[in-house]
């Protein structure tokens, strides 16, 4: 089975700087900043799905300003993550435990529309 492939700048034998990461496909799943081997900056990533994660990773994990995209182009998250998980600021989207919010105000589900 053949293995993700990684062209770009390298410290030490390892992904360090700008780079993507291509499947033996051709298919592009990173491409932006690594360090020590692991995305860490400013990124792109496309999973299997098709959707897709436009923001920033620290030490291989989604954390800060980020924006995630479903495969049919919908927004499903825009705001702030923590360790891979939404959190802090919430621009817009819906939390995992299923509460919606809008441009970083009250929960949609709570916010009097009136």
């Amino acid at each position: 089975m053949e293995k993700v492939r990684y062209r770009g700048e390298v410290k030490d034998n390892k992904p360090h700087g700008q780079g993507q990461f291509i499947e033996p496909n051709g298919k592009i799943i990173y491409d932006g900043e690594c360090q020590n081997g692991k995305f860490h900056g400013h990124g792109i990533f496309f999973s299997k799905k098709g959707e897709t994660y436009v923001g920033w990773f620290k030490n291989g994990i989604v954390d800060g300003q980020g924006v995630f995209v479903s495969s049919n182009g919908n927004v499903i998250f825009d705001g702030e993550w923590k360790c891979g998980k939404p959190g802090g600021k919430i621009l817009y989207g819906e939390t995992p435990d299923g509460i919606k919010y809008d441009r970083g105000l009250l929960p949609i589900k709570k916010r009097n529309v009136n």
